[in-house]
């Protein structure tokens, strides 16, 4: 993935930038040199949705790559008691979950609580939804293995979920 990519994400997540206003500065300044690369990435990100980190949109590739047609952006859920959850990729129609897990996401004490309360809160989804964890590891050597688990559950999600095998 195009190290540009990775920083807009990285600048997004970390408020210091919006892609809207991105947008607005490359209409602005239809002469600036980097135009094209810029727009192509903007593009990109407005296509897939929310992403919160080039592991994310990585995990996405590979997995639609694979044949894993996930739901554009981040997947909404609400639990039971009304409290919202967001999980990195998902397929909301068959309750398949993926939550992508790093050490920069738990660097800090306040970080690794916040996850810990949002992991309890999957106690509370409701109708059977499953949530499969990966790490980057998952990306390289683990990908067999990751793959694997994926199809299985999307297997076992499509045939609870609507009856018959994905799709």
């Amino acid at each position: 993935m195009p190290r540009l990519t990775i920083l807009v994400i990285d600048l997004v997540q970390q408020r210091h930038l919006r892609l809207d206003d991105l947008a607005r500065l490359l209409d602005e300044h239809p002469r600036f040199p980097g135009r094209p690369r810029i727009a192509a990435v903007l593009d990109r990100l407005e296509a897939t949705g929310r992403v919160d980190a080039g592991s994310e949109l990585a995990m996405r590739d590979r997995l639609t790559a694979a044949g894993v047609p996930l739901d554009p952006g981040q997947v909404r859920v609400v639990c039971r008691d009304g409290v919202p959850l967001h999980f990195d990729l998902g397929i909301a129609r068959i309750g398949f979950l993926v939550e992508l897990q790093s050490m920069r996401a738990h660097a800090t004490r306040e970080q690794l609580r916040g996850d810990v309360r949002r992991a309890n809160q999957l106690a509370r989804l409701p109708d059977g939804w499953r949530v499969v964890q990966a790490s980057i590891e998952d990306l390289d050597d683990g990908w067999p293995d990751f793959l694997a688990l994926v199809r299985e559950v999307v297997t076992e999600q499509s045939q609870r979920w609507l009856g018959r095998p994905w799709p």
